[in-house]
């Protein structure tokens, strides 16, 4: 069993990334980014909701797991939290060199990483993958003078 109500999300770096028939959808940042307190509060409601129920995946290699590179990219990772920025680089130019389809969006990949995950009996840290390609747009209502402003974004 699992519990992420207690979860932290504590380091996160943003990417752009689509597919490798598109050579200009990777864009790599330049540090991780470090939002205020409600930002990652909404980040962490966006990214573990829909973690409802217990689904459980595992990095596979027909031959030897250590040769998975997202695995071996993220158990870097959890062995140095240090290293967490550039393996998310890696991991976002692995995930564009692998998406070879013509139809793969370019969007922003999260990579992200989560502490105090309470995973059966033991308090662990977790790494969260997350893409988003789809925009829609949305209204934006704000106070001018004496009345209201409505703006359409996307997002």
């Amino acid at each position: 069993m699992f519990n992420l109500k207690n979860a932290r999300l504590d380091r996160l770096a943003v990417h752009r990334v689509g597919s490798k028939t598109d050579p200009e959808s990777l864009d790599l940042s330049k540090d991780e980014i470090t939002p205020d307190e409600d930002i990652l509060n909404l980040l962490k409601k966006f990214f573990l909701k829909p973690f409802s129920e217990e689904r459980f995946f595992s990095f596979k290699h027909s031959t030897d797991i250590s040769l998975n590179e997202c695995y071996y990219y993220v158990k870097e990772v959890f062995a140095d939290p240090e290293k967490f920025y550039d393996n998310s680089c890696k991991i976002a130019s692995l995930l564009h060199s692998e998406s070879r389809h013509p139809n793969i969006k370019t969007g922003e990949l999260y990579v992200s990483y989560f502490d105090d995950v309470n995973f059966g009996e033991n308090i662990t840290e977790a790494i969260g993958i997350f893409k988003s390609e789809s925009k829609d747009t949305y209204l934006k209502v704000y106070p001018k003078k004496s009345t209201y402003q409505v703006d359409a974004e996307r997002g």
